[in-house]
């Protein structure tokens, strides 16, 4: 127990800081594992608010290994996303890999898209009604839209139906959103192992345990930074 009480006090006090250098639209990551992840929410909770909480990110720690382990193969730690203030803040988007990209393989005079089904396979769902192909065919189905939004698409050419096989398929434009993709909670491109890389390259040799690579951090900055913001690690 006093291992976890001088762990808290001395976290407390600086995240308490940190709190106070934040800009109002200000973001902290905070990186830890599994021995203390409970006890740093529970003091994060109360320094920024239940409500400041974003996001707890799953980091990929490696890919591969972990045969000695003593029961089961810890292969991620985490990372705690929170505001300042939520209300000063937006959504966050990152660069779309190329792999990503290739999908968005036609375009128009509003920007690049791929054609995607307009059909959804969801019991219950209020946006069932009936499709008229070309031929006359009646198309039931339970659909992405409300029937006016398809009426709407359909005019504009964002909707079209086409013969697949024996069968009418209603397809929609799915639009490359410019801003980029959303973050999203799981990190797996990240591992220790880059990291302890990038430590040999340039110390000669491995002194830091569970290395995080620079990779991870330029990913986390320059998902929620601006020209001109101050980062401090």
């Amino acid at each position: 127990g006093r291992f976890h009480s001088d762990w808290l006090s001395m976290m407390y006090s600086r995240l308490k800081l940190a709190r106070n250098l934040l800009k109002d639209d200000g973001i902290i990551f905070i990186s830890i594992d599994d021995n203390e992840y409970h006890n740093l929410k529970y003091i994060c909770d109360e320094i920024f608010g239940e409500n400041s909480f974003i996001c707890n990110f799953i980091r990929t720690t490696r890919k591969g290994g972990g045969s000695m382990s003593k029961y089961v193969s810890t292969d991620n730690d985490y990372c705690l996303m929170y505001a300042k203030n939520i209300s000063a803040v937006e959504r966050f988007y990152v660069p779309y890999d190329e792999k990503y990209l290739k999908r968005y393989s036609e375009e128009d005079e509003i920007g690049r898209y791929f054609w995607d089904t307009f059909a959804r396979n969801r019991q219950g769902s209020s946006n069932n009604y009936a499709i008229t192909a070309p031929d006359g065919t009646t198309i039931n189905g339970a659909w992405i839209y409300q029937e006016s939004k398809f009426k709407e698409l359909y005019e504009k050419g964002d909707v079209r139906i086409k013969k697949v096989g024996d069968n009418w398929s209603v397809q929609c434009k799915q639009r490359l959103n410019e801003a980029g993709q959303i973050m999203r909670s799981q990190l797996n491109d990240f591992t220790n192992e880059q990291g302890t890389k990038e430590v040999v390259e340039l110390l000669g040799r491995d002194i830091f345990s569970y290395a995080k690579p620079v990779g991870l951090i330029k990913y986390l900055i320059n998902s929620v930074t601006k020209n001109g913001d101050i980062v401090l690690d």
